[in-house]
């Protein structure tokens, strides 16, 4: 087993050698920093120790505009990350809940041994960053050069080059989807800046489905995405969870009750609420939580028996937070509160949570706030935050759900709501959206406004899917929606939804 120190002293000298076969540039690789070269070495360590045990499973991308997608391997995107040329980018299109931050470490493990990688989980390393950046303190510069090991000082750019030198480097930016939009725009000038100073990187974007379709500044070299899961996939989530055989049975039954086993139309077996693992291991803890109150009159199998992804959420978020209220509608209208606390410029709430905008709104049932609020910063639907004191929700979906609600309460006008969903640029974002009631009722505009961005139908319905009942869907629905309907991607979503 290589010591730390042997591993710097490789890398070292990988570093010259690919600089010798450079020649042709004039290019000279310097030494790997040593705070690099031990953050590789501890990356690759523990990739490999999670490929031994299982507990790592390789993902598999698809290369986004092939007419019959051939499965990438993450070697295979890793190798084309080492060859990608410097100042372009590399997409990766996945779901909330797919994985995509632990396919950013695999890819960081896979690449930092040749190449230097930053991998920078933006809510967490930089959106503090953001909010104090000037343009003589880029919040990307100090972030880079708190990765290398070096403080910043009064010109961390000047410092930065002076670090990375003509050294080609990949940059790996996760966790964008966490931010709000002025935080994105924010990112956005940082990323201009960083193509403007011609540092030699190339970005790796980590995004969710819609992001890729909002015609940005620069497109990407190269879309890959994670798809959907299978059903055999979703299937073996649940087997793991329930291991023992009546236990499974009794999930599969709650599943079935609540036409949560539904298929998606389409060659390829997937779940229509099991989308990523995030999803099938909600549905898990739902079922779960059903099989431990059987027969407790007060129990917490009070899903509808027609659910869409906003109730399956939120009746997720409010059973963690039962202790505290004892209601779905009342846990969602407190966290409400909370929200409507860091409502930025009245466009778009900060979804940040911290002690004191909690205890700033009244506490479920009148209880004491302070005492609430720590319950609810210990409880399973909130991670700690990047400052003491603060926290955000657990995952972005159930960011979605408090900002698709804070959407809806905000425009009662469909066009208004239509333009302030857009402006999110997110698939996942306008399907929460339109799984609310007051949301559904925009639903035509809605579809028309995601179809007008160019996205094909037969990528818009899974989402849609998830946002509309089955028993609404009626001769009556599908006459009006077809009816309203205009372009042949409009209808196709509206087809698509018909339940064989």
């Amino acid at each position: 087993m290589r010591n730390p120190t042997h591993f710097l002293s490789a890398l070292s000298l990988l570093a010259v050698t690919l600089g010798a076969c450079s020649g042709a540039t004039g290019t000279v690789k310097r030494k790997t920093p040593e705070a690099m070269a031990d953050r590789c070495y501890a990356t690759t360590r523990a990739r490999a120790a999670a490929v031994a045990d299982g507990s790592h499973q390789p993902f598999a991308l698809l290369r986004s505009g092939d007419a019959a997608p051939v499965p990438w391997t993450e070697q295979q995107a890793a190798e084309h990350l080492l060859a990608a040329k410097p100042g372009a980018e590399t997409w990766v299109i996945a779901r909330g809940g797919s994985g995509k931050s632990k396919l950013a470490w695999s890819l960081d493990a896979l690449t930092c041994g040749q190449r230097l990688t930053f991998r920078i989980d933006v809510g967490l390393d930089l959106r503090a960053k953001l909010e104090l950046a000037t343009a003589s303190q880029p919040a990307l510069a100090r972030a880079l050069l708190e990765q290398l090991g070096k403080r910043a000082g009064e010109d961390p750019a000047g410092q930065l080059r002076d670090e990375l030198g003509d050294t080609p480097w990949l940059l790996l930016l996760d966790g964008t989807d966490e931010l709000t939009q002025s935080e994105r725009r924010r990112l956005t000038a940082e990323l201009e800046w960083l193509e403007k100073a011609e540092f030699n990187q190339h970005i790796v974007r980590f995004e969710r489905p819609g992001m890729v379709d909002v015609k940005p500044q620069r497109q990407p070299d190269l879309v890959l995405t994670l798809p959907d899961l299978t059903c055999a996939e979703a299937d073996a989530v649940l087997a793991r969870r329930f291991a023992e055989p009546t236990a499974l049975a009794a999930a599969r039954t709650w599943l079935t009750a609540h036409k949560l086993d539904r298929k998606r139309a389409g060659e390829a077996c997937r779940y229509v609420h099991m989308s990523t693992h995030r999803d099938a291991e909600m549905l898990a803890d739902l079922a779960e939580d059903a099989r431990a109150t059987a027969g407790d009159a007060a129990g917490l199998d009070d899903l509808p028996l027609d659910p869409v992804r906003s109730e399956l959420y939120a009746t997720w978020l409010a059973h963690r937070l039962h202790g505290i209220t004892s209601t779905t509608d009342g846990a969602l209208a407190w966290l409400d509160r909370i929200a409507a606390q860091g409502v930025i410029d009245k466009r778009e709430p900060d979804l940040r949570l911290s002690v004191n905008r909690c205890e700033g709104v009244a506490a479920p049932g009148g209880g004491d706030a302070g005492g609430v609020c720590r319950r609810l910063m210990l409880s399973p639907v909130v991670r700690k935050g990047e400052a003491s004191g603060t926290a955000t929700l657990a995952n972005r979906t159930l960011m979605d759900l408090l900002l698709a609600r804070w959407l809806v309460h905000s425009q009662n006008d469909c066009a208004l709501l239509t333009s302030a969903t857009g402006e999110m640029a997110s698939l996942e974002v306008a399907a929460m959206v339109a799984s609310l009631p007051d949301g559904r009722r925009c639903l035509n505009p809605l579809v028309a406004a995601i179809c007008s961005r160019g996205i094909p139908a037969d990528d818009i319905v899974g989402f849609v899917d998830q946002a509309v009942p089955v028993v609404v869907r009626d001769p009556a629905f599908f006459a009006i929606t077809l009816e309203r309907a205009h372009g042949t991607c409009e209808r196709g979503v509206f087809t698509g939804l018909q339940v064989k």
